[in-house]
């Protein structure tokens, strides 16, 4: 097998699946295979394209029963990219529709040495005759924009040894941000070369979504989440990511923290409340939690109004402009003590936030999650993995 496309998808709608594994049904070279990992979709999507991707007979679907946890599609790409039998693996995107001889042209430009991208030119939100959009010139559909050579992540062929020998995307990044930046720069440091294919050559077509849709991704993440994602990135010395089992697939049987939830047997009257002042809380939590036993779990469950995003007190205002303007003047000077003057309420992104950021740091210590937040919701099952 010379290639293997990966996708990782979670709740799209089938009919946008359809087209793109269309698309790749017309290819005239069959040289390849497509790896499909539903991660974690709500039952009613994952039964419509599943079905849909066994429609195919170059495909493999793979569920990796994630519901309940945060969106990464480092994890996701892994578990196809463990799974793939290609010389050549190519990450990609369910968004796209490939020309024709998408794979003719990958397989004259595959080496070993490079890692190589392609753009897209990209559909306005009027266009609706995807029935003959195989003998449609891209550049010339109406308000179709073409890519620029930023998106990474997009379209991307490289070497599967090479991919393999990093242990590829690094899980540490999730829900939005960083990782195709990151193992970009991790297989420049193997030596490999990065190479554009330009647009004539392989017009990729990039189906139409609102951009409502990356907003909400980003949304979702907590304050300051991309910088402490960037920070981690740029500590990174090693090609080689570390973690032990990467591209694992969660079966259901693994997931007890989500099958409390799905079956309701929730203990709701031990559940954890947080109070003012919410740091002393973060605090309790924090403990509560490290003196849990094997098995046991912290549950959370919050309803609160989310107009309270970004409230601080009107003292530590004054003190963050104080700072500021000593800032500005070159005085070195600063106010330190916030924790006395900030006062963070019980907001519902302060819980969200803080909770975010304790499974990023707690997920050793974390047998299983299950973490569902909207409309001002949160629900929490956190459950021990050791002492």
């Amino acid at each position: 097998m010379k290639f293997s496309l990966i996708f990782g998808y979670k709740n799209r709608e089938p009919e946008r699946i359809k087209r793109c594994l269309e698309s790749l049904d017309r290819q005239t070279n069959r040289d390849f295979e497509v790896v499909f990992v539903d991660y974690g979709s709500d039952q009613e999507f994952a039964i419509s394209v599943r079905k849909i991707v066994n429609s195919f007979d170059f495909t493999q679907y793979y569920y990796n029963d994630t519901r309940g946890r945060n969106w990464n599609r480092s994890h996701a790409l892994n578990t196809g990219i463990k799974r793939a039998s290609g010389e050549f693996i190519i990450t990609t995107d369910v968004d796209i529709i490939y020309p024709a001889d998408f794979i003719e042209v990958c397989s004259a430009k595959a080496n070993h040495k490079k890692l190589m991208h392609a753009k897209a030119y990209y559909l306005p939100e009027s266009f609706t005759d995807y029935e003959n959009i195989a003998s449609l010139e891209p550049s010339k559909i109406p308000d179709t924009k073409p890519g620029q050579e930023t998106a990474l992540g997009l379209c991307q062929m490289v070497s599967a040894e090479k991919f393999k020998a990093i242990n590829g995307f690094d899980e540490y990044f999730r829900i939005w941000g960083v990782e195709d930046i990151d193992v970009n720069r991790r297989l420049k440091m193997l030596g490999m070369e990065m190479e554009w294919i330009e647009l004539d050559e392989i017009p990729l077509i990039h189906q139409w979504h609102p951009t409502s849709f990356i907003a909400d991704d980003i949304a979702k993440a907590p304050s300051d989440w991309f910088q402490v994602m960037w920070e981690y990135h740029e500590t990174r010395t090693e090609p080689i990511n570390t973690a032990g089992d990467w591209g694992r697939i969660w079966e259901s049987h693994e997931r007890p923290a989500y099958s409390l939830v799905e079956s309701s047997k929730l203990n709701f009257s031990d559940k954890f409340v947080f109070k003012q002042p919410v740091e002393n809380y973060y605090n309790e939590f924090i403990g509560r939690f490290e003196n849990l036993k094997l098995g046991e779990y912290l549950l959370v469950q919050e309803t609160i109004d989310e107009s309270s995003f970004g409230e601080v007190s009107k003292v530590g205002k004054m003190v963050d402009r104080i700072n500021c303007w000593l800032k500005s003047a070159s005085i070195s000077y600063r106010f330190t003590q916030y924790q006395s003057l900030v006062q963070l309420p019980v907001s519902f992104y302060n819980v969200r936030d803080f909770l975010h950021y304790f499974i990023l740091n707690h997920e050793d210590h974390l047998l299983d999650y299950y973490f569902q937040f909207s409309g001002g919701k949160i629900l929490g099952v956190f459950m021990k993995k050791q002492k």
